[in-house]
This record gives structure tokens, sequence and C-alpha cells, in this order.
């Protein structure tokens, strides 16, 4: 997936091939533009490309570069997709980078606020981090799997017995993340941890809408994929991110969080432990930090909306 590509007609793709098949995950203008999608057939908008889908597709060059050449408009969400577009597929002026779209789904100045003065609830989303079930890929690795999964579940018994906290799973693939979800609570069960606690919380997350309720509800959270550490930063939500691509270190070195980040391969139960408290020991600067981050973030999406789709706009206003 190449953030969002859109040759006037594609916009469910990212939706589509993501959590939940819903359209208005994305900016109303971009919506607009979808319905009045007849009348702008040459439009080719390439908005916030990330670099690992570029670098997963066989012949990039020969499928990228006369899409990229084409667009009247393109922007990126990080340096290092930009300088892969301006190198490997010679595109002279690539664009400006962006940050992602998903960045403007949720407002942290209207979200309901769950109190800072105690922790009571934080967010934990697993993801399939090489799991045989999920082949080719990135591919299987059941060792590689299996420890991640130890260690996560381990960290999570901590929340519960020692911090006496309630725990939230959620999930940023459906169909990939539950069944990984349900490896950890069977861990947590063969440790002695009572699964069907009124601290353990497996809400059904099918919407946006009900993702974003979710995540209000959450002081902390320990994710792993983009969106699942993305979108509880753009709400001001502090993070501990597992990392698995550069996009997600990229992701939260630009909000200022790269001292929570751990490799989701190297990092031990008591890196994360220390880095929870640490975080949680910060919780209000850090928050205060990822308001302002967001504002500006909101801000600059919304000026590439005005800057791209002044049709779109104006019919939004009639």
């Amino acid at each position: 997936r190449f953030g969002t590509f859109f040759p006037a007609r594609g916009l469910e793709s990212w939706s589509e091939r993501n959590l939940i098949p819903e359209p208005e995950l994305f900016h109303p203008d971009l919506v607009v533009f979808k319905r009045r999608a007849h009348s702008l057939q040459q439009m080719v908008q390439a908005f916030a490309s990330g670099v690992s889908a570029h670098e997963a597709v066989r012949n990039s060059e020969q499928l990228l570069n006369p899409a990229l050449r084409l667009a009247r408009y393109r922007s990126y969400r990080d340096e290092r997709s930009r300088d892969l577009v301006r190198k490997q597929l010679r595109v002279a002026d690539p664009g400006q980078v962006v940050p992602d779209l998903a960045h403007t789904r949720f407002d942290p100045q209207t979200a309901r606020d769950p109190g800072y003065d105690e922790l009571r609830v934080v967010g934990v989303a697993p993801m399939p981090h090489f799991d045989p079930r999920m082949a080719p890929y990135p591919g299987p690795d059941p060792a590689r799997f299996q420890a991640y999964l130890e260690k996560l579940a381990s960290f999570v018994k901590w929340l519960l017995t020692e911090r006496q906290c309630t725990v939230v799973f959620f999930v940023g693939e459906i169909h990939q993340d539950e069944p990984v979800v349900d490896d950890v609570l069977r861990i947590l069960e063969r440790q002695g941890v009572d699964v069907n606690s009124p601290r353990v919380k497996r809400p059904k997350i099918r919407t946006v809408a009900e993702l974003g309720e979710c995540l209000a509800d959450m002081q902390i959270v320990v994710a792993s994929r983009f969106h699942s550490v993305l979108l509880p930063l753009a709400l001001a939500r502090p993070v501990v991110a597992l990392t698995y691509h550069p996009k997600v270190t990229e992701l939260m070195r630009d909000m200022g969080q790269t001292e929570y980040c751990l490799d989701i391969d190297a990092f031990q139960i008591g890196d994360l432990i220390s880095g929870f408290e640490s975080l949680w020991s910060k919780r209000e600067a850090t928050r205060n930090h990822l308001l302002a981050t967001s504002t500006e973030y909101r801000s600059r999406i919304q000026n590439q909306y005005n800057l791209a789709f002044p049709a779109a706009k104006e019919g939004r206003a009639a």
C-alpha cells in the first residue's frame, strides 16, 4: 500500500485493505472528490505515499514512475519516501512531505479526556509479527513470533497484577490481529491470569467511530502497527512503540517520541516496563507536546487539501 493513490475513483482502496470499510476515514474533501469523480476523471493525485510499499512492489519503477509523473500533485508522509522517489524512480520534482492523512481523522481538542491523575486504562495492540499464519509476507518465523507473544503477555500480566489497571486490546487489522489477541490471552491464561476479569477488555471494533471511542478511553498505549501507533498519537495519547519497520520509527521521531521506541525483536520485558514507567511519569509534558504537534499536522494537511482540491472545496461550500 502506498499511502493513498487516486486515479480519480479509488477512494476506498485504503480502508478496504485496512481496518474498516468506511471511506469517511478520509478528510471530507476526499469524500467530495470521490462523489464528483465523474467530472474529474483526468485528475491523478498521489497523497502521503509511504516507502514500504515501493520497496515491496516488483518492477516499481515501471509501475510508479509514470503514475507519479502524471500526478499534478504529489506528497509523501516522510523524507525517506520522497528520497526514494527522487533517487530510485528519478522523479526530478517529487513533491512535498506532508503528515499522513490519518492525523486528521480524530480531533484531540474535542476528544473525551480520560484523566491522568492515576493510571487506569492502557491500550495494547498486538500484531502478527512473523506469524506463520500470515505467510508469505513478511514470512513465517515461529520462534520470533512466539518470543514476541511471550514478552507482550508478560507485560500485560505486569499491568494487571502490579499496576492494577485495565488493559484494552484493540486491533489495526481485524482479520490479522484478532487471532494474535487470542494468542496473548491464551498465554495469560496459562500464566494464571483471569482473562475474564472486567479489567481485561476486548471491545468489538468494526467502524472508525468505534475505534475513536475506544482510543478516547485510553490513557497510554503500547502498539506496533503504523496506524495503531499514529492514531493514538494524533489523539494526544502517549505511546510506547514496539517498532518493526523504519516507518514506525520515523513516525515516532517526527512526533518527538524517539525515547519510547523499542525494537520489536530486541526488547526485553524490563525495557518495556522501564519505558512505560518513564512515559507515564512524563505524561503531562508528552500530552502537551502531542497536542501542539497534532494541531500543526492538521493545519499542514488542511493546507494540502485546499491546494489539491479547490474544486472539491467549492463543492463542499455549495
